[in-house]
């Protein structure tokens, strides 16, 4: 009894529809209040960009405070009640160096950041 080997093959059109059809990477899948329509919500990941001696943030929101400490600890700056969608926190820091940034929320969140200055 001989056994036959079945190679499949992708189409086209299956790949079409995994990759342009199928939700995106990092997409949260929450059903629509009629439960007919897909609603996909895309959650970028915080970031804070030191640009022209400027902390700015990116994909956070709501007030917060923001603590910018040296690698030893050393605290170097401190901003209360920062309005973290629309900030952009004068700041000079030491080229080439590296500062840790702790935002913490007012709903008790804390988000860490690593920073090189340059």
């Amino acid at each position: 009894m001989q056994q036959e080997i079945v190679v499949l093959r992708p189409s086209i059109g299956l790949l079409y529809c995994l990759l342009f059809l199928s939700p995106p990477l990092g997409a949260r899948h929450l059903p629509a209040k009629n439960n007919q329509n897909l609603v996909f919500v895309f959650q970028s990941k915080p970031q804070i960009v030191y640009q022209n001696n400027h902390l700015v943030f990116e994909g956070l929101q709501g007030l917060g405070r923001v603590e910018v400490y040296t690698l030893i600890g050393n605290k170097v700056a401190d901003f209360d009640r920062v309005d973290l969608q629309n900030a952009a926190l004068q700041l000079t820091l030491i080229p080439n160096n590296l500062y840790i940034v702790r935002v913490l929320h007012d709903d008790g969140r804390v988000h860490t950041f690593k920073l090189r200055a340059s």
